[in-house]
């Protein structure tokens, strides 16, 4: 692949110095082919460079199941992974408590000015 790129900017490197059309013609033509050619090395070398994306197989995990049965997840459920999470995490609730007064103080603090 290189040795077709690398000779095929050598040929174009030579085009200015080529006199009549033909001779241009002939060297672009030249140049063609070998692009073509480090085109085709390139692709197929490329499943030996480049990883594929690897297949995953979604549901069968017992503690994250999939629901696609009975409709989408609702809004208790969701309710309960949180609540779940913030009382694993009790430092995380307090940042959060901490995050939304701040914002909260930012909002009241703009409200306030501008009305």
């Amino acid at each position: 692949m290189r040795f077709h790129h690398r000779h095929a900017e050598e040929l174009l490197e030579l085009l200015s110095a080529a006199e009549g059309p033909e001779a241009k013609i002939q060297i672009l033509g030249e140049a063609s082919r070998h692009r073509r050619m480090a085109q085709d090395c390139a692709k197929d070398a490329a499943n030996y460079v480049h990883p594929k994306l690897a297949s995953v197989q979604h549901g069968g995990d017992p503690d994250n199941p999939l629901k696609l049965e009975g409709g989408g997840v609702t809004d208790i459920e969701r309710l309960q992974v949180m609540a779940a999470v913030l009382v694993e995490n009790p430092k995380l609730l307090d940042q959060l408590l901490k995050l939304l007064n701040t914002k909260r103080s930012k909002y009241e603090t703009h409200y306030a000015l501008s009305g």
